[in-house]
């Protein structure tokens, strides 16, 4: 419950465009997870 009043409150105080950028990096962290990219970097290091 505190979570979603925070989320809504950093989301009417910065923006909407803010909330985008974020939503758009979820996505590209989610879609890396799921290719594997994290474990094919781990190996490389």
């Amino acid at each position: 419950m505190l979570g979603a009043w925070l989320a809504t409150r950093f989301a009417v105080d910065k923006g909407a465009a803010w909330v985008r950028r974020f939503v758009i990096v979820v996505i590209l962290v989610a879609a890396a997870q799921l290719l594997g990219a994290f474990e094919w970097v781990g190996r490389l290091l």
